[in-house]
């Protein structure tokens, strides 16, 4: 039988990309589309609040887009940080609370694909 594990999902990153990361491929199109068709300005450098194991952000980065991002949980920021790592990119990805944080440098787009942002009590 099986042991359950303590804690939850977000401090098991491999086992949250099972789970979640079946849809990357759509979901970077439609990010892709987005950016195309929506910004005002070239978009050659993204953000992603709360990007857990940066499913999405290392696969932006393999088609040649600057890439940051944050999460709350030090465990989804190392597993992202050291994938990115393996591809030969930097570290960009920082411990950090999504409702109190500033941007060392402007983006051109952000997003956030899981409805992360309705863990925020409020609009401020």
């Amino acid at each position: 039988m099986f042991e359950p594990l303590a804690g939850d999902l977000y401090d098991y990153p491999a086992y949250y990309d099972l789970v979640y990361g079946s849809d990357w491929k759509a979901e970077c199109e439609f990010l892709r589309g987005c950016f195309q068709s929506l910004a005002t300005i070239p978009v050659s450098h993204v953000f992603e609040p709360a990007c857990g194991t940066g499913r999405l952000l290392h696969r932006l980065a393999d088609q040649g887009l600057r890439i940051s991002g944050l999460d709350r949980n030090q465990h989804a920021v190392d597993y992202c940080n050291q994938r990115l790592a393996r591809k030969g990119f930097e570290d960009r990805v920082v411990q950090a609370d999504m409702s109190d944080f500033q941007l060392p440098v402007a983006v051109d787009a952000g997003f956030n694909m899981i409805n992360s942002f309705r863990h925020l009590l409020t609009h401020q």
